[in-house]
């Protein structure tokens, strides 16, 4: 199994938790994240990055229907949306 680290290099998006966020990182080209205010409870930062990984090394298992070259690993590990996400 490949855990996917928390890029800490400068390119991850920090914000406040309820005021929300666009989120994009040169780890992950062309991909944008869209966090909306309130989608993350609280007042305190996050800190949110992501990076593009082969898909035989994520650490959730791919639906045999699904064949991606690649797939989108989100960190922290563990973050929870109250509301919809959009990518």
């Amino acid at each position: 199994i490949y855990m996917a680290p928390m890029l800490l290099d400068g390119t991850e998006t920090t914000f406040v938790a309820n005021q929300g966020a666009t989120v994009t990182s040169p780890h992950a080209p062309g991909v944008v994240l869209s966090v909306p205010s309130n989608a993350i409870a609280g007042t305190s930062s996050v800190s949110i990055n992501m990076m593009e990984i082969p898909s035989h090394k994520t650490s959730v298992e791919i639906p045999e229907f699904a064949v991606p070259t690649s797939v989108i690993a989100l960190e922290p590990s563990g973050l929870t949306f109250s509301t919809p996400v959009h990518v």
